[in-house]
């Protein structure tokens, strides 16, 4: 308990949680990183109750809450930031980037340049994939096409990418 005020650290957690529900709940994007903004504001919650003072004219409930609510506000940016990035990665592969039909020629020449400079470097079977990919199939068409599952097929086009961004430095 904090010498400037009587809470107990059992009226915390509805405290949090209600500033967390309150702050999400028009956007479902969040709904998957719920416990953490919890146990997190909790922890803001507990770090802030010692620097609460009572001479300020804000119940020790309302200082809470606006802290916790600041901190899960710039979680939330963070994890957009985090989202948004991971959005770009998907967006800009090898095929389904938003390139110029030109640049994507160019890209594609390069890469087949690459692949064909370094024949140790990727498999006969990852070469068929990323020509498939770089044709327009999808996933699950490849994997139907070299009789192997959409995961396999996920995992070596992220191996491929993987040695094609560090090689481009993209």
């Amino acid at each position: 308990m904090s010498k400037n005020t009587k809470i107990d650290y059992s009226e915390i957690e509805p405290l949090v949680r209600g500033v967390v529900f309150e702050v999400i709940k028009n956007n479902s994007a969040y709904k998957h990183i719920v416990d953490d903004l919890i146990q997190q504001g909790f922890a803001k919650a507990i770090e802030v109750i010692d620097k609460y003072d009572s001479s300020r004219g804000a119940s020790i409930q309302t200082y809470i809450k606006k802290c916790v609510k600041n901190e899960i506000i710039n979680m939330l940016r963070e994890e957009t930031q985090i989202m948004k990035a991971i959005k770009v990665i998907d967006e800009v592969n090898i095929v389904d980037s938003s390139f110029l039909k030109y640049d994507l020629k160019l890209l594609e020449k390069h890469i087949s340049n690459f692949i064909d400079a370094n024949p140790g470097l990727f498999s006969e079977e990852d070469k068929e994939i990323i020509q498939l990919r770089i044709m327009g199939y999808k996933y699950d068409e490849i994997a139907k096409k070299i009789g192997k599952t959409k995961k396999y097929v996920d995992n070596s086009i992220q191996r491929i990418k993987k040695i094609i961004a560090k090689e481009f430095k993209l």
